[in-house]
């Protein structure tokens, strides 16, 4: 049985609610100078955080915008190279050859201007190994398109830069893919293609056979690849000891036969 309620307890009760109740009131009464007194630093602290959360925000759309626009570049740089290739001896050869030749020379402006965008405006690995590949594929193209008839009398229809600079260009494109991006397994291996191709040309065929071996023993790379490699190795042979053909004993030995020139594999599109 619970004791009795005295007047004594009341009185206690009583008087520990007076003095809470006090106690909030004196604690009302200096709120406004608390409010005054840290009122400004919590609303620097507030401005702070909101300031670094609007950086942040900033940043990853600043990156999402780098990204998309390195995309975008890379893909026009692209197409461009691939209306570039489009373009053969024959169509140099008609009369119009000076209005194709400023086509040209406006398809590597843009695959160089798309270039630019692409390697100066992201981080991402995989886009700039593509990127250098293009770059290297372009001064290719610019070092072995056949030149236009009318260049001999008007030098500004050419390509710059000329073809030993636009050669040794796409050769140190191809290296940065190796040295810097060798991870990127496609690109790794459009550009050792690219510089065996450069071998070829400049009739270095130990290096170039050193590049189609490493792309043909390689148990990583897709068997069409595989293939292309293996191909080149063989056509490779057959320029580096040419089979002559019969002669008659009283004229001089005809002309070696010659194999399809190399050119280089490029990395696939890389799509936004």
């Amino acid at each position: 049985m619970e004791p009795p309620i005295t007047m004594p307890h009341l009185m206690k009760s009583e008087r520990r609610h007076e003095l809470k109740t006090n106690d909030m009131a004196r604690g009302l009464e200096h709120l406004p100078d608390m409010a005054r007194r840290y009122g400004t630093r919590i609303l620097l602290g507030v401005i702070l955080v909101v300031l670094v959360v609007v950086i942040i925000l900033n940043r990853l759309h600043a990156r999402r915008a780098a990204a998309q626009a390195a995309h975008e570049g890379l893909a026009s740089a692209q197409y461009a190279l691939s209306e570039l290739r489009s373009f053969n001896t024959f169509q140099y050869l008609t009369p119009e050859g000076d209005v194709l030749a400023r086509i040209r020379q406006q398809l590597t402006e843009e695959a160089r201007n798309g270039l630019s965008v692409a390697l100066g405006q992201t981080g991402d690995t995989q886009i700039m190994a593509a990127a250098l590949v293009a770059q290297g594929d372009l001064n290719w193209l610019v070092a072995t398109l056949p030149p236009v008839p009318a260049a001999t009398t008007r030098p500004s229809l050419n390509l710059e830069p000329e073809p030993a600079k636009a050669l040794d260009l796409a050769e140190k494109s191809y290296q940065q893919v190796l040295s810097h991006y060798g991870e990127q397994r496609i690109a790794a291996i459009a550009a050792r293609f690219g510089l065996a191709a450069i071998a070829e040309n400049n009739k270095d065929w130990t290096k170039a056979r050193t590049y189609y071996d490493t792309i043909a023993n390689d148990p990583d790379v897709p068997t069409a690849l595989k293939t292309q490699a293996s191909v080149r190795l063989t056509i490779l042979a057959q320029l580096q000891n040419p089979i002559l053909l019969a002669k008659p004993s009283s004229q001089p030995a005809t002309q070696p036969t010659t194999a399809q020139a190399a050119t280089p594999t490029t990395a696939p599109t890389t799509q936004p």
